[in-house]
């Protein structure tokens, strides 16, 4: 990734041209390591997002909405404080590193001008937000660095800001970077070693721009110039055409695909918004997933040792047999003997060896073969039902992990974190007092006039189905499949919407990979809880189904 202090210039030279001027309207901290703020700059509000994480560090414009925790973290809290209404006078690239630097003017309590500086780093697991009086004095930071952590830099309030050291020259020191590119081997490796802020990538890009010059240490600074600036902002294909990573300008030595874009914000935003999303659903769903796996251990483990039971009940009848073969020949049978060979007449008469304890009497020895056959049978029922019973939560466990699987929000993992307490497979943890949050919303489409409401995880689909709908509404489901409950509101149902609703019971389901999907559709009034009362699962009567091909129809969601 060519995420370096050239590319990182570009990007800071297209947000001072879009920001300088603007005023912070409000700040927000959706993730522990992440700011969002709304800024209006040339009558225009633009959303700028300032990622610490480790994996992803990055800073742009977006246009994705983040749910925010209810109570504001500390640091949130602080730069509301300084940052509410505070003037941008201009964004730069610090200490040719990569380091962001927004240079602000805001009103003390006092309401004197006062300036401000808010660094950002972005250096991989070492990214961080900084706030600082214009003398460089730490307000505060996103990750404090106690001494205990850091000989060399103490981030903590009241401590004087420095940036990490580096030895190396700057790529950006014309003088000394034109003497190390006379005396060293153009490669790579030897550059890389001498220059700071450049990526290998870049590294190997300059190298290609340069060697067919006659001048090469002047054309590879020109080119280092060139890609400072956001002159051709786009971004690299993956082998699926998906955004890959973002460039100022596109770089020949690669043989990737490039597509434009207006701005480099825009490069950055298309590469990084939906794999952060992604990353970070995935990384807050560790824990359910953890828990569902778990759960289907501890089941698939009983239906084992039920499986094996229900395989020794299977000699409950051989018991009977016995018994009734002793009684029929008791006058037969000594007491004191170990065994007897008997006629089975269940088996055309052909000799069945009898095991017998010689210190009972033939007769008991028949009541014991008795009592063995009927706690079998006994046994027998209560394992089948078991056994049916394991199934079904097996079976409700995987409709839960396609749940966490297709979550795309935390409001959704939320949900099925109820669902898992609701179902007693995970005891949740009560932390201080128990905050009331508002019901997470289901996906709602808007399809000629009518309304459409698709379920997110089992949750939603038990509010949509048995609260949210009416009993002349339609309820639509994939068939033989796990998937989302979709509600048309309205008594009538006209062919085309049918279709199109099916088509979303289609996708929201485990078979949204398949050409040919089957689904049921009924009224809500012939839709019933199931017997075992669990969240999402149900019984239906009285319905109809189409084949359909699943489709998204992204561009009607309401």
């Amino acid at each position: 990734m060519p995420t370096d202090a050239i590319t990182l210039c570009a990007l800071a030279r297209e947000l001072n041209d879009c920001l300088a001027g603007g005023r912070i309207d409000k700040v927000y901290q959706p993730e522990s390591d992440e700011i969002t703020l709304l800024i209006r700059a040339k009558d225009e509000n633009r959303t700028l997002v300032l990622s610490a994480n480790p994996s992803l560090p990055r800073l742009h414009f977006t246009k994705t909405k983040k749910e925010n925790p209810q109570n504001a973290p500390a640091f949130c809290m602080l730069l509301r404080k300084y940052l509410t209404s505070a003037r941008i006078l201009s964004v730069d690239l610090f200490n040719n590193d990569r380091i962001i630097r927004f240079t602000l003017t805001s009103k003390s309590e006092m309401m004197d001008d006062m300036t401000l500086r808010l660094y950002f780093e972005l250096m991989g697991r070492y990214s961080n937000v900084i706030l600082t009086l214009e003398n460089d004095k730490i307000l505060d930071v996103l990750r404090r660095v106690p001494l205990d952590m850091s000989h060399t830099r103490r981030l903590l309030p009241s401590f004087t800001y420095e940036p990490p050291k580096n030895d190396k020259i700057s790529i950006f020191d014309k003088t000394a970077l034109s003497h190390v590119l006379e005396y060293v081997d153009k490669t790579e490796e030897e550059i890389l070693n001498k220059v700071s802020g450049i990526s290998r990538e870049s590294a190997r890009e300059l190298i290609f721009r340069a060697s067919a010059s006659n001048n090469f240490s002047q054309t590879f600074i020109q080119e280092v110039e060139k890609l400072s600036s956001p002159l051709n902002p786009c971004f690299s294909l993956d082998k699926n055409g998906s955004a890959q990573d973002f460039f100022s300008d596109p770089y020949l030595s690669s043989n990737k695909a490039f597509q434009k874009t207006e701005s480099l914000n825009e490069a950055v935003d298309r590469c990084f918004a939906d794999k952060d999303l992604s990353n970070r659903i995935k990384s807050k769903a560790k824990h359910l997933t953890q828990s569902v796996k778990s759960a289907v251990q501890r089941v698939e483990k009983k239906l084992g040792v039920n499986l094996q039971k229900l395989q020794d009940c299977e000699r409950a009848e051989e018991y009977r047999i016995k018994g009734e073969l002793i009684t029929a020949n008791i006058y037969r049978i000594q007491k004191g003997s170990e065994g007897v060979v008997l006629q089975n007449y269940y088996d055309e008469n052909k000799d069945i060896k009898v095991s017998l304890d010689p210190t009972k009497t033939p007769s008991q020895n028949a009541q014991n073969y008795y009592k063995k056959y009927v706690k079998l049978k006994r046994t027998k029922e209560t394992v089948v039902k078991m056994i049916e019973e394991n199934r079904e939560i097996l079976d409700y466990l995987k409709c839960v992990s396609y749940d966490v699987e297709s979550a795309t929000r935390e409001s959704d993992l939320k949900d099925i974190e109820e669902t898992l307490v609701d179902a007693g497979i995970i005891t949740k943890k009560v932390k201080g007092k128990k905050v009331v949050e508002k019901p997470s919303l289901p996906i709602k489409y808007l399809y000629k006039d009518t309304e459409i409401l698709v379920g997110r995880n089992n949750l939603q689909n038990d509010r949509l189905t048995f609260k949210t709908a009416l009993k002349s509404d339609t309820w639509l489901h994939v068939k033989n499949y796990h998937g989302s409950h979709v509600i048309v509101k309205g008594a009538e149902l006209s062919p085309d919407v049918l279709q199109f609703s099916a088509e979303l019971a289609a996708f929201y389901s485990e078979a949204k990979t398949a050409d040919k999907v089957e689904v049921d559709y009924t009224k809500i009034k012939n839709v019933h809880r199931s017997p075992q009362k669990r969240l999402g699962l149900v019984l239906y009567t009285d319905f109809s189904s189409v084949v359909v091909k699943p489709n998204e129809h992204k561009e009607y969601i309401k």
